[in-house]
């Protein structure tokens, strides 16, 4: 039987944010070499000191344990997992692993060859956590550049959002780099050998990955890629070139300098010529001096000359944030952006008309690939926000809920809770105990949320008798 040994090693572990960590690779003795984002090394990120753990099974590695994160060998398609249990190995120098300890599984590693490229690349690929539970939904494509570096909080950040109904649900792809100058630079870059073959891999992106994605994934037809520095670069030359691969760009703290500036002039022709770009575009600045002219005469561009139907915008970020910092913050920013019309708020639904709803919901839909509507839960929400502004008007959407959802025990509790909270608590006692046959009757595990209603609302009664 081959013999299981652990070696344990002090490595200089390299960030890319609080949330990711960038690739991680062991040598013969375990100790770890972080793979920097920048080839030319001209961006700094922190540095963490942590415990790391090398599995062997004879002289064959099995795995790497970095403070609580278990990161497997690199070959094949493997899951990427996190242990949760040990958030404190992030922390301190001296973190262990308790290898009993469930895992957590962000995404899976696949492997794509490239005939055009002539190499294997690998993918990071994060579905929704419902996805095989709803064989007949298809879902939007989020894709991210440098994948090593900003695959892990742009999937977590997306599926928070999504939980929270802020963007939708989405399957999120995470191209790894290979050679990184060679792929994400448009022109060649003098004294760089390889550079420029941004063309070769904007290839591989239109007719290798994102066919195998249709193929595989069950794909809405809305697509998103987003890009930071070299990689924001890459997505504006896309939506240049061909700008029918996606439907929305996000190009953090791109760097326009690459190429002598070759990308604004480029785009100005494309501006003077195009009938039409109905696109999204978002653009960021952090506090970085060498890319500022070249963004500020893009922005310029964009203000004077875009296209009516390419919807942009170009966001500035303080001294807080830098060139690496900026794609955690305008990340974030970006998405928000992007999805800034996914849905209503509370208060945009309630202070909006039946007409003005109807249209934004058109609008949405078109624009999302996807169908959009003001359902129970978003009117029984602007309902419950209203009771502090129009109480009228509320119980109006409370009333109108049950009315569309006759079936639904939870319209008749908001309902309740809204009588209740306006002194009407006789009549919310009525429909908290309908609501509450009717979970009985369809066994909902929400039964007990239900008694908790019905019993405060005896107990509310109780109080106010003489």
């Amino acid at each position: 039987m081959p013999h299981l040994r652990k070696s344990r090693s002090i490595v200089h572990l390299v960030f890319a944010s609080a949330c990711v960590m960038l690739s991680f690779q062991a040598d013969a003795q375990g100790v770890g070499n972080a793979d920097k984002t920048d080839a030319n090394k001209k961006d700094t990120i922190p540095e963490m000191i942590v415990t790391a753990t090398r599995t062997e099974i004879g002289d064959q590695a099995v795995g790497i344990h970095v403070g609580g994160v278990y990161s497997p060998p690199p070959q094949g398609s493997q899951a990427l997992m996190f242990d949760l249990k040990q958030v404190e190995g992030l922390s301190s120098a001296q973190g262990t692993y308790a290898s009993n300890e469930p895992a957590v599984t962000l995404g899976q590693r696949h492997t794509l060859h490239s005939a055009r490229l002539n190499e294997d690349r690998e993918l990071l690929i994060a579905l929704p956590a419902n996805y095989a539970d709803e064989p007949g939904t298809a879902y939007p494509l989020f894709v991210v550049l440098d994948g090593e570096a900003n695959f892990g909080f742009t999937a977590t950040t997306l599926d928070v959002l999504s939980r929270g109904g802020a963007v939708p649900k989405m399957i999120v792809v995470g191209v790894v780099n290979t050679n990184r100058w060679r792929d994400l630079t448009p022109i060649p870059e003098p004294g760089i050998p390889n550079s420029g073959g941004g063309p070769g891999f904007q290839s591989f992106l239109a007719d290798e990955l994102l066919p195998w994605l249709e193929q595989h994934y069950r794909l809405s037809g809305f697509r998103v890629i987003s890009g930071h520095s070299l990689g924001g670069v890459t997505a504006i030359s896309i939506l240049h070139k061909a700008p029918s691969l996606f439907d929305a760009y996000l190009a953090l703290s791109p760097s326009l300098e690459a190429g002598e500036g070759y990308l604004v002039p480029e785009i100005e022709k494309q501006f003077k010529y195009s009938g039409g770009l109905d696109k999204m575009l978002y653009l960021s600045l952090a506090d970085e001096q060498g890319s500022r002219p070249y963004f500020e005469r893009l922005e310029s561009l964009l203000s004077f000359n875009a296209p009516a139907d390419l919807q942009w915008v170009a966001e500035r970020f303080g001294e807080n944030d830098d060139h690496m910092s900026s794609r955690v913050s305008s990340g974030l920013s970006g998405i928000r952006w992007l999805f800034r019309d996914w849905r209503l708020t509370a208060a945009q639904g309630f202070r909006m008309s039946d007409p003005e709803r109807q249209r934004w919901a058109a609008r949405a839909s078109r624009r999302y690939k996807q169908l959009r509507d003001w359902g129970e839960q978003d009117m029984t929400n602007a309902a419950y926000w209203g009771l502090e502004h129009n109480p009228v008007r509320a119980l109006q959407l409370f009333r109108e809920a049950t009315k569309r959802w006759p079936d639904s025990y939870y319209a008749l509790s908001c309902l309740g809770e809204g009588l209740q909270r306006t002194g009407d608590v006789k009549a919310a006692l009525v429909l908290f105990e309908r609501a509450l046959t009717m979970a009985r009757t369809d066994k909902s595990d929400q039964v007990p949320y239900f008694e908790g209603l019905l019993e405060n609302a005896r107990r509310e009664i109780d109080v106010g008798k003489p």
